[in-house]
């Protein structure tokens, strides 16, 4: 099995040099595409997370490339699996140890100007809520509406939950 890991940051390919030069942990895109890469065709992908989140369009290009692959893909919570970090890990099988915590918040950013921008900015968020909420129900079954309400009370969730 090729192992890929998770772990601290999930951050665009283009902050992964900042990150290494401060020596701290981060996944990027490319990071994942680099470990996929090394695998055989048929091999089977096991995803290892233990991460805090990071960046939503960074989160959003790995869970991609890897749904690409998901019937070879088995994800493993090993600790953390928090915000962003939490939609990769829907993808494929999934295992969580009974040590580890998932948790699903409203997507957040921020946002400059007048009244107008604000009101832009909420509408993008409630977009992009939406648009990521579709791992959850994939996985989970549940309805957009009933997932939105998890993610509105920023809900964490043990292994047995």
């Amino acid at each position: 099995m090729a192992r890929i890991d998770i772990r601290g940051d999930i951050v665009p390919t283009e902050f992964g040099r900042y990150y290494e030069f401060l020596k701290h942990e981060y996944t990027s895109p490319k990071t994942v595409r680099d470990s996929i890469a090394l695998a055989q065709p048929d091999e089977p992908l096991d995803v290892h997370i233990n991460s805090g989140g990071g960046f939503v369009v960074a989160a959003q290009e790995i869970y991609t490339t890897l749904l690409q692959h998901e019937r070879r893909v088995r994800t493993h919570i090993e600790s953390a699996a928090y915000s962003c970090a939490g939609w990769i890990a829907m993808i494929g099988e999934s295992e969580i140890s009974p040590v580890a915590l998932l948790m699903v918040h409203n997507v957040m950013g921020g946002a400059t100007g007048d009244y107008h921008a604000m009101e832009k900015e909420a509408e993008v968020l409630r977009q992009m809520n939406a648009a990521l909420c579709e791992a959850f129900c994939r996985k989970t079954g549940k309805s957009l509406d009933e997932m939105l309400a998890i993610m509105d009370r920023e809900t964490w969730l043990t292994a047995n939950q």
